[in-house]
């Protein structure tokens, strides 16, 4: 009967060309369970079913669940994200989120910058990961770094190679690399290519070793001409693999403030200010304080920061981050003021609420009252900032509420993209007929499912701080 069963299933699953990896939904054993509970003779949900009463079942069951979610906007503020996509036909769709900062298409930095001039207390902020992604491509152009611009070709030309013979791959795989890959997919492209120097570096004996072994010696790709290509740059090409040492060198920093901004699960707010100064410094150090050899790339970084990327809300985190705010190492206290000044006066539009704000801005710079605890001061690295201003802002409510709402940001569009992914799979060409209101349900509902058990999955390091000892 078990064997049975599973083969009518299987028979079914195969039939409807359903993803192998739908097997691994949290909700797969639920609803068999649930099949098995009633017993024989239940009939499963019918094609209208599905695409009628119980999709707005589940829509409503979404807003049920979202109404908590909503309720806690009062407290930790909310973003607005958008971001734009062209479906099969090449029609432009905007999506739109509530969670985090947006991307930088002209079209959209000109569209924030309307919504700042027409309401007063809004922050039209860019999406950190786009900017620093550009960045990266900035450290890849020929016209200004035409040696790395050859040196990531190279790289290509390797695991284009690898990539595309299947023979090639599992002997690496298997006999040289532990199952690790050389390409490793990012969230912005450049710092694909940027991870794939990484990990040519770090296998560079690897991968010596592989293009002299037998099974390479005897495989008709050594005496193919790519092959022979590909094998005398791995082997010969000296100059090759300096250069990879020196480029990972010089972005490792700018990739790993990548890495933190990408994550939805704590908010960087409070951190990318900072971030990127470390990021920086730690530039100029790899490169031994030689001022002709760091400034073309922190020229790039400062362009970047200074004109698309920086924003009083970033400093404003930065000031309100009792981890930062309070090491002895960290000496700008005095310029990230005016910042955190701008940010009240745009956030906070009334004048008394501004006063109160500014005149309790003082207990926490000087550390006074429960801001100088002994274990305030202990948890001041230990809690991320949101939890810290929750245990221990009491004394001064409307700087508690202001910290909560800024910190509790993202800075980084990433969730949007997450978003296309949901809709673009749910947007098929077969599925390319869905009625606009059917489609948004569906979106919503699988995306929103997929949110919840997020959250219901988060570890207990959800209320530890982001550490920056990585970027140092």
């Amino acid at each position: 009967m078990v064997e049975k069963a599973r083969m009518n299933f299987a028979r079914w699953w195969y039939h409807a060309n359903i993803p192998f990896h739908a097997a691994r939904s949290v909700y797969y054993q639920e609803a068999i369970d649930s099949i098995a509970a009633i017993g024989p003779g239940f009939k499963g949900p019918s094609y209208h079913d599905l695409r009628g009463p119980l999709l707005q079942k589940h829509v409503c069951e979404m807003n049920d669940y979202l109404f908590d979610v909503k309720n806690d906007w009062k407290v930790y503020g909310c973003s607005i994200m958008s971001d734009g996509w062209t479906n099969q036909r090449n029609t432009p769709i905007i999506n739109f989120l509530v969670y985090c900062p947006r991307d930088n298409d002209s079209a959209y930095k000109a569209a924030g910058k309307k919504l700042m001039q027409k309401y007063g207390s809004f922050y039209w902020s860019p999406c950190a990961a786009h900017c620093i992604d550009l960045m990266l491509e900035n450290f890849s152009d020929r016209r200004y770094f035409p040696i790395i611009h050859e040196t990531i070709k190279k790289a290509k030309k390797i695991t284009k190679f690898i990539y595309s013979h299947g023979q090639v791959l599992s002997l690496m795989r298997s006999d040289f690399t532990n199952g690790r890959d050389l390409v490793r997919p990012a969230i912005t492209r450049f710092a694909t290519e940027f991870l794939s120097l990484q990990c040519l570096t770090k296998f560079k004996k690897e991968l010596r070793q592989m293009f002299t072994c037998d099974q390479w010696v005897e495989s008709r790709y050594a005496r193919d001409v790519m092959g022979k290509e590909v094998a005398a740059l791995v082997l010969e090409d000296k100059e090759f693999w300096l250069q990879c040492q020196q480029i990972v060198k010089i972005s490792e920093p700018l990739v790993r403030v990548l890495r933190l901004v990408d994550g939805d699960e704590k908010p960087s707010m409070g951190y990318l200010y900072e971030a990127m100064d470390k990021a920086k410094e730690n530039i100029k150090a790899r490169l031994k304080n030689k001022i002709s050899a760091y400034i073309p790339f922190t020229s790039v970084i400062d362009a970047r920061w200074d004109k698309q990327l920086h924003s009083p809300l970033h400093v404003a985190g930065c000031y309100l981050n009792p981890g930062i705010f309070f090491r002895p190492s960290f000496k700008k206290q005095k310029e990230i003021t005016k910042g955190l000044l701008s940010t009240i006066t745009r956030l906070v539009p009334d004048p008394d609420e501004q006063d109160s704000l500014s005149s309790q801005i003082e207990a926490y710079k000087k550390a006074l009252g429960d801001f100088g605890m002994p274990m305030a001061i202990r948890q001041r690295e230990k809690l991320n900032p949101v939890a810290w201003w929750e245990q221990f802002g009491n004394d001064t409510p409307e700087l508690q509420k202001f910290a909560i709402r800024v910190l509790s940001q993202c800075c980084s569009a990433t969730g949007c993209e997450r978003a296309w992914s949901t809709f673009e799979f749910i947007h098929s060409k077969r599925r390319n007929r869905l009625e606009h209101k059917r489609l948004n349900d569906l979106v919503f509902v699988r995306y929103n499912l997929l949110l919840r058990e997020r959250n219901i999955r988060r570890t207990k390091d959800y209320l530890d701080p982001i550490s920056l000892i990585i970027l140092i």
